[in-house]
């Protein structure tokens, strides 16, 4: 009986130092990807997801509520953005706070949640007088988050209603009846 006990201690023990270790370092599997070209610090890491997900709130969506594009963004910059873009998007996440507060008179994170999503509203229109520097982070940062919402299973299976082939085979059907799904 104490040899059962003592298995079990064991086998608890390891379990839970395993998990203790893996919620160490919430961006490890980020640092895993083993990236060419980027070597981003945490707090890089939780300006770029914040934004992410204020541009592409995953949270509302139950399914997706834990998701985070950050691994996809990253893989995508690494492996198919040109040089240049890397270095852009490099150098706008990491002197983004300077370049906001010289055009805002305050760093992004001392602003409170309406004047964030303002200043989102307003890269996202591309207006007139902000950095094109926080612009093109912007895009890159959007295009990539709704890539990721896009090409995730939620999506494919719940919204796009995608099917694997050979899909559904419709025998009798009047070519009236026909029509373009592009088509409103």
């Amino acid at each position: 009986m104490k040899r059962r006990d003592a298995v079990k201690g064991i086998i608890l023990f390891s379990l839970g130092t395993g998990i203790l270790y893996s919620c160490a370092d919430k961006y490890k599997a980020i640092k895993d990807l083993n990236l060419n070209h980027f070597e981003p610090k945490d707090s890089e890491l939780d300006l770029i997801e914040q934004l992410s997900n204020m541009i592409v709130p995953f949270q509302s969506i139950p399914e997706l509520a834990n998701h985070t594009a950050l691994p996809l963004m990253f893989i995508m910059l690494d492996d198919v953005y040109k040089p240049e873009e890397r270095v852009f998007f490099t150098d706008a996440y990491q002197s983004f706070d300077e370049i906001v507060e010289a055009s805002e008179q305050k760093n992004f994170s001392q602003m409170n949640q309406d004047e964030q999503n303002s200043f989102l509203s307003r890269l996202n229109v591309h207006e007139e007088g902000i950095d094109q520097r926080l612009i093109g982070f912007y895009d890159i940062i959007k295009n990539e988050s709704l890539r990721y919402l896009k090409t995730s299973e939620y999506y494919q299976r719940k919204v796009n209603y995608y099917e694997m082939a050979p899909g559904r085979f419709k025998g009798d059907v009047l070519i009236s009846e026909l029509r373009n799904a592009n088509e409103v």
